[in-house]
């Protein structure tokens, strides 16, 4: 099944929820020019306030210049059973349309919105990006629904512990990258490093319940600076995977034994966001970006990286033959855009990825017309070499 149907057909496409939230938008619309109902200066408690009330989610809403984003954590999107991950789509769902009524009805300048749907357990991030003028468009009928799904950026990435780890790695912790109430939880466990925090912060697990921000960051800080935290870990519970990168092998390596001086953050951040994923998850800010501003560049760019990522993901024949490769985007600056590849790809292969690229360029060039690239360069995973450079000037066919 296509990424975008298996997305939409458990919480966007279920026609009588689907309906009723397109024709409440549409209310919503209609009624929205009298007064504000979401001021721009109240715009992320509210959102915040909505999704915990109406989906029992915790999330972080801000407000980035013209971008709004929604930040929320949900265990179970990584699971087995189909009905699990239903049940968590149809909450990803709700909170869109969360976003979506708010920034509807809301005297802030809003150009985009940004859902980010994390599943801290396996650091796999679900990333919605839309264009308000897009909903508008589609809630007055303007566009089709059909169109309006091609106009949705979709990434879902799985960003490697080493991403946080190289970010933040000598850096003690901040206030704002320790979750309070996850770390009332997960202090609770019996293992050595917990036990430790605990000695150094309330001296009792009773009394974990009452433990504030600064107690917790001044805790984690000393514990961060021990050189020998990995005598209390058992490294095999850590699981870490040793084939990601040369930094995370020799992180392994000094596992068994003291790190080098200078490594002690960096051995140690990594530890510690192995044992505590939910507590730490903050820490990890490859996903949301840093929640900075994007333009109409990054959003084109974006959408031409997503769609020629649904063609792959929704042909398992295609995906196979690519060695299921996927693009991320890189950059777009003047009129070049810069993509990636999450791994290696032969010559073989490379003619697919210059169709897809070109016709989703001139596709996407179309439906915003002035912003398409002129040219676009498809770089290796490395991030140094160049596999080929593409002119979406005209269609590209097979030979």
């Amino acid at each position: 099944m296509p990424l975008t149907a298996f997305i939409f057909s458990n919480y966007m496409k279920t026609s009588k929820f689907y309906f009723i939230a397109v024709f409440t938008l549409m209310g919503i619309l209609a009624f929205s020019g009298c007064k504000a109902s979401y001021p721009k200066s109240s715009v992320t408690e509210s959102i915040q306030d909505l999704i915990k009330k109406e989906y029992d989610i915790n999330g972080r809403a801000k407000l980035t210049g013209d971008t709004l984003y929604l930040d929320v954590s949900l265990e179970g999107l990584v699971s087995p059973e189909q009905k699990v991950v239903t049940d968590i789509l149809k909450k990803i769902q709700g909170a869109s349309l969360v976003i979506t009524r708010v920034s509807l009805s809301s005297d802030a300048k809003i150009k985009f919105m940004i859902l980010v749907a994390s599943e801290p357990t396996f650091n796999l991030h679900l990333r919605i990006i839309q264009k308000l003028d897009d909903v508008k468009a589609f809630l007055y009928q303007k566009i089709s629904k059909a169109d309006y799904e091609d106009r949705l950026v979709l990434e879902i990435e799985k960003n490697d512990d080493v991403d946080g780890i190289l970010n933040n790695g000598p850096f003690p912790y901040r206030t704002d990258e320790i979750d309070v109430e996850s770390a009332r939880q997960e202090l609770l466990n019996d293992d050595k490093v917990s036990v430790l925090l605990i000695q150094k912060t309330c001296r009792t697990k009773e009394a974990v319940g009452s433990l504030d921000e600064s107690q917790l960051v001044a805790a984690f800080n000393e514990v961060l600076d021990m050189p020998d935290l990995y005598k209390l870990v058992d490294q095999d519970a850590l699981q870490f995977d040793p084939n990601r990168s040369a930094l995370l092998k020799k992180i392994i390596e000094r596992l068994n034994g003291p790190p080098e001086p200078a490594d002690v953050r960096t051995v140690n951040r990594a530890i510690l966001f192995k044992i505590y994923p939910h507590t730490l998850a903050k820490t990890h800010t490859n996903a949301t970006e840093e929640n900075r501003e994007i333009g109409m560049k990054e959003f084109v760019g974006r959408l031409i990286v997503s769609q020629v990522n649904m063609i792959t993901r929704s042909n398992p024949f295609l995906a196979v033959t690519l060695g299921n490769v996927q693009l991320r985007y890189i950059d777009f600056t003047e009129d070049e855009l810069t993509i990636g590849v999450s791994n290696g790809i032969s010559k073989t292969v490379t003619p697919f990825f210059e169709v897809m690229i070109s016709s989703q360029s001139l596709k996407i060039s179309k439906k915003y017309a002035g912003w398409g690239p002129k040219k676009i360069r498809l770089m290796g995973n490395d991030n140094q070499s160049i596999l080929m450079d593409v002119t979406p000037a005209a269609p590209v066919k097979l030979k």
